[in-house]
């Protein structure tokens, strides 16, 4: 009797989580990424980072790892490095799937970022991307073509006025993408 009652309760259980799935209960509607680079130093910032935003996953662009060594282990963190992050194990790029969006990541200084986007953009066209992100030249940038998404989210170094700059992707189910310069005051 115990058992039928058990497998009975198990049932029911097994059900509701199968309609609650169908209602997209458990499925992510909205995949919010922050992404910064070069923060040389900026060990306060990257901790206010943790400490203030949601987020679902940080990428971090290079120059500058050491800093989030407290954080690089975590599991929804992202880093590639950078000309400035000597003997690290980090790779110098990364490509990877959000929401079915699939993003490429890099320093930049191995594209010539400082001369132009062109490298940047052939390769995130060979390797399928629909968002390349790059760090290097510490010049915020968005450029959406036809096809993909070149973004830099500039330096992230504290400015005299205490504001660091990053980017916000947020990306829907729909593989609808929204990307933003976002701020945040170290004062």
């Amino acid at each position: 009797m115990c058992i039928n009652i058990f497998t009975k309760h198990v049932f029911i259980i097994y059900i509701l989580i199968y309609k609650l799935q169908k209602i997209n209960i458990f499925r992510r509607k909205r995949l919010k990424i922050i992404v910064f680079s070069d923060s040389h130093g900026n060990v306060d910032g990257i901790k206010k980072v943790f400490e203030t935003l949601k987020f679902d996953y940080l990428v971090f662009l290079g120059d500058g790892l050491k800093d989030l060594k407290n954080y690089i282990y975590l599991d929804n963190v992202m880093a590639v490095s950078g000309n400035c992050d000597y003997f690290s194990d980090e790779p110098i790029e990364r490509l990877f799937n959000a929401n079915g969006v699939l993003i490429f990541m890099t320093h930049g200084h191995k594209y010539s970022a400082k001369s132009g986007i062109n490298q940047l953009k052939t390769k995130g066209r060979e390797e399928k991307a629909d968002i390349v992100l790059f760090g290097h030249t510490h010049v915020p940038l968005i450029e959406k073509f036809e096809d993909i998404i070149v973004a830099n989210p500039g330096t992230f170094q504290k400015r005299p006025n205490g504001i660091c700059q990053m980017l916000e992707i947020n990306i829907d189910d729909n593989k609808k993408i929204d990307i933003k310069p976002i701020y945040i005051n170290l004062n």
